[in-house]
C-alpha cells in the first residue's frame, strides 16, 4: 500500500507517512532502522495525532510505549501485528 499511503500524503497535508524500514534493501532512500528511534524525534500534538503502526508485536509494544510516555492515549494508537 505504499503508492496509496503516498497518495493520501499529498491529498491531505495533516496525513504524515513515515515509511521507516528496519532491513531495507541497497536501493531504499528512505527511513532506516528501529522505528523507536525516529519516534523519539517526531514533533506532534498530543491533542490532535493519531499514529496507525504496522510490523512486529515487540516493535508495536516499543512504540506503543513511547507514544503513551509522550502523552498519546491508548485510543490514539492503532495497530495491526504481522508476523514474519
Amino acid at each position: 500500500y505504499f503508492e496509496q499511503f503516498h497518495d493520501l500524503a499529498a491529498k491531505w497535508p495533516k496525513f504524515k507517512f513515515y515509511p521507516i524500514l528496519s532491513r531495507p534493501s541497497a536501493e531504499w532512500k528512505g527511513l532506516q532502522g528501529r522505528v523507536t528511534e525516529h519516534i523519539a524525534r517526531l514533533q506532534f500534538d498530543p491533542s490532535r495525532t493519531e499514529f496507525y503502526i504496522c510490523g512486529s508485536g515487540e516493535m508495536i509494544t516499543d512504540v506503543r510505549k513511547l507514544l503513551l510516555a509522550r502523552g498519546i492515549l491508548d485510543g490514539q494508537i492503532h495497530f495491526e501485528k504481522f508476523f514474519a
